[in-house]
This record gives C-alpha cells, structure tokens and sequence, in this order.
C-alpha cells in the first residue's frame, strides 16, 4: 500500500511539475521503504520508462519534440549510463553500499540545487545553435543517471537551453525522450544485472499511472511553479539525509 501510494504521487508531481519521477522515487524507496540503493535506482529506473512514456506520447501529439537534438544527446550518452551502472554494481558488490548511498545523496541534492538554480537564474539563450557539443555534453550526464538514475531532466534541459534556441516547450517534450531513452537502457541493464525488485515495481506502477493522469489534470489548471520549488527543496533536504546516512555507515564500518 505505502509503495502505490509513492507511485501516486511521483506521477502526479512529475506530470503537474515537471519534477524528474527517478529524482523522486530513489529518495522515497531509501528513506520510506528502507530499500537498499542499488534495488532503489534500478526500480527507479524501470518505473520512470513508464511514467516517460506517458509524458513523451502526448508531447509527440502536440510535435513539441525534436528528435535529431534528442537522438545527438542519447548516443552520446549511452556509454555513460552503461558505465555508471557497472560503477554503481560493483560498489554494491565491493561491500561498500554506504559510498552508493552517500555518492546517490550528494547527486539528489546537486541536481536539486541545479533545478531551484534554474528558477531565479535562467540558463543564457545562445547566440548560435551548437548541435555538435549535444553529444559530448550529454556523457557525463549518461554516466551520473547510469549511477543514481537523476539528473536526466534538469542537466539535460540545461544543455539544451544553452545550446539550442528551441521553445520551452519543445525543450520538454525533447528531454523527455532522452529521459525515456536513457530509462530504457538503464532499466535493461539494471535488470540484467538483478538490480529491479518487480513487486516493489509493480505496487508503484499501481500508483503511478492514475498518478500520471491526475498530474496532466492538474497542469492544465493550476500553476506549478510553487509546488516544484517546495518539492525541490525537500528534494535537496532528503538527498542531504542519505548523504549523511552513507557518512554515518562508511564510520560505522571503520
């Protein structure tokens, strides 16, 4: 019942905000469902090619995603997610989860920051597109969300403000396909690896397709933008919480 209920309301925030559903979900999993960080960022990451997908279909109806700017970004970072996910197994594996749950904390709160950033500070419109860079800027950002699963949205959108003079709107919809891209392989490659707990994902999945409907309900009727800084600075609060928690294991192992 908790885990339908965390489905819910990622995807109703996600659909009404904007907020990243990974960005959401690991935090959530580690501190309300003890989930340990590697089981959380593979769930995550399979339950957010659904929420994805969802968002990405209605914005292929509205022709508000460019596909050659999303195809550049995901070549570029598919190499990272595969490795960030060899990264993240191999710390699980090594015995030293607590430098995941810490390394996980620090991104939530970085990207966090970087979203609230985004809100008082715009990103500089370029003066000329630069297609090119979209593939190497788009790497690092493949291996941080091959690793934590966040980061896609708020980095990915980032480079495209900075980069590209696409409308806002087509700055979304685009982001989302390369969010749902990257979801796809590193929901593949988590699972794989065993890393997606199905009935954790399934009880989510419960929750987080009505949530979805609600959400685009309630973003056609009421302004987000309030919503999206509280949630963002819980977001930052609760990455600080599983950084510390990470701290408090890597001494309690010395």
């Amino acid at each position: 019942m908790k885990e339908a209920i965390i489905g819910l309301v990622v995807g109703m925030v996600t659909a009404a905000t904007g907020v990243g559903g990974s960005m959401l979900t690991v935090p959530a999993l580690m501190l309300l469902c003890s989930t340990p960080a590697v089981q959380a960022v593979g769930t995550a990451f399979a339950f957010a090619t659904l929420i994805r997908s969802l968002a990405v279909a209605e914005y292929a109806r509205r022709g508000q995603i460019d596909w050659d700017a999303a195809r550049r970004m995901l070549l570029g970072a598919a190499p990272g997610v595969a490795l960030g996910t060899v990264l993240l197994a191999r710390l699980a594996c090594g015995g030293t989860s607590h430098t995941a749950c810490l390394l996980i904390g620090l991104t939530v709160s970085y990207v966090a920051a970087v979203s609230l950033a985004r809100r008082w500070f715009p990103a500089p419109r370029p003066m000329r597109e630069n297609r090119r860079q979209l593939g190497w800027l788009a790497l690092p950002i493949g291996l941080q969300v091959g690793f934590t699963s966040v980061g896609a949205g708020a980095l990915g959108s980032l480079v495209l403000l900075t980069r590209t003079h696409l409308a806002p709107a087509t700055v979304v919809g685009t982001v989302l396909v390369f969010g749902l891209g990257l979801s796809v392989l590193g929901s593949g490659l988590h699972i794989a690896a065993g890393h997606c707990d199905f009935p954790l994902l399934i009880s989510l999945s419960l929750g987080g397709v009505p949530g979805v409907l609600a959400g685009s309900w309630i973003a056609a009727r009421v302004p987000s933008w309030r919503m999206r800084v509280a949630l963002l600075l819980l977001l930052a609060l609760a990455g600080g919480h599983i950084s510390w928690q990470g701290v408090q294991g890597m001494l309690g192992t010395r």
